[in-house]
């Protein structure tokens, strides 16, 4: 490693001049906002509107398809065991997938490879 210094040509025709300098104000941090927590334990915050959920389902007439939706959206969703899961839909690939099904194919296995 080299400690070589850099080369200054002092140029002697220059003046010095003094400076003043400003002094920096501490500024301290201001004190955090408090919070009442008394009603925190049970507040639901959402950005969803549960009345215009339950009118668009209504206006759609599939209201027994989500019979939580609105309930869950007011009151928050349960801790408890979820109802249970009666299907699951899982779409077809895109038709571009069909083009080059050897190129899709070895485009997974190195995703599969890299992990």
């Amino acid at each position: 490693m080299s400690v070589d210094g850099a080369t200054m040509i002092l140029d002697r025709s220059m003046v010095i001049t003094a400076v003043p300098s400003a002094v920096i104000p501490n500024t301290g941090h201001p004190p955090a906002p408090t919070i009442n927590s008394s009603g925190l334990l049970y507040k639901i915050v959402t950005p969803y509107a549960p009345a215009a959920w339950k009118r668009a389902l209504e206006l759609a007439n599939i209201t027994e398809l989500y019979p939580n939706l609105v309930h869950d959206l007011s009151h928050g969703l349960p801790i408890s065991n979820p109802p249970p899961i009666t299907f699951t839909f899982i779409p077809n690939n895109l038709p571009s997938a069909n083009i080059n099904p050897d190129y899709i194919s070895h485009l997974i296995y190195e995703e599969v490879l890299a992990g």
